[in-house]
């Protein structure tokens, strides 16, 4: 079957899978999506956001663009987040009235 398929497709059949309705990646396409700039956590955020986005589908096919999709807005909403953090107070510990 995979001598069928184009080259991109016979790359997400082999590595997306959906078992007991949690998406399941191969470790080739954990390894293109480290690359990204995203560590395991980001992706393992991103996997059920990209099957909610698939509407049901469980074509490997049209799954792999929702998954790129998901991590995209994962890395988005991250960079944010570390933008609008708090800044740290540089007194913790002292009292602000303590004479010095």
């Amino acid at each position: 079957m995979a001598a069928a398929l184009s080259p991109d497709a016979a790359y997400a059949v082999r590595n997306i899978r959906v078992e007991k309705g949690r998406l399941v990646i191969g470790e080739e396409l954990r390894a293109d999506l480290r690359t990204a700039a995203c560590g395991d956590a980001e992706i393992d955020l991103a996997l059920p956001r990209a099957l909610e986005r698939a509407g049901g589908s469980i074509d490997p096919i049209k799954l792999l663009p929702r998954i790129h999709w998901a991590i995209s807005y994962v890395l988005q909403d991250k960079t944010k987040a570390i933008k609008w953090q708090a800044p740290k107070s540089k007194t913790k510990g002292t009292s602000r009235y303590a004479s010095t």
